[in-house]
């Protein structure tokens, strides 16, 4: 029931902001809206929903762009995590000690991309 009468009050307002404010053949304007106080609560209610509803939109969606940007650097860091450790596999592929040697790269690479590199 409240979404009806909210609809009919909207559509009260937008006549009268549509409405020319002209005087009429008797000289008299259009009267002012008159509106009873519960119907302007109401009406100040759903605006209030509205703007909570797009703050909410506003905030999903900053959070997803957050969330989006690290899961493409973690994607960028993996890429380039594998472009690393299939640069030393083919380096060390001939050397006796090459897969321990790979294997320490590799262990690097995961510290360091991990935030756990010996250089802080």
């Amino acid at each position: 029931m409240k979404n009806k009468e909210i609809e009919e009050l909207l559509n009260e307002l937008k006549w009268y902001a549509d409405a020319p404010n002209e005087q009429d053949y008797n000289g008299e304007y259009d009267p002012p809206l008159e509106w009873e106080q519960g119907e302007v609560k109401l009406l100040l209610s759903y605006i209030e929903q509205l703007n909570l509803e797009n703050k909410f939109a506003k905030e999903y969606e900053k959070n997803y762009r957050e969330t989006y940007k690290k899961y493409k650097q973690l994607e960028n860091n993996r890429d380039k995590a594998i472009e690393i450790c299939d640069f030393y596999n083919k380096k060390y592929q001939k050397d006796p000690l090459g897969n321990q040697k790979v294997l320490f790269v590799i262990s690097n690479v995961m510290n360091v991309l991990k935030g756990d590199s010996d250089d802080k």
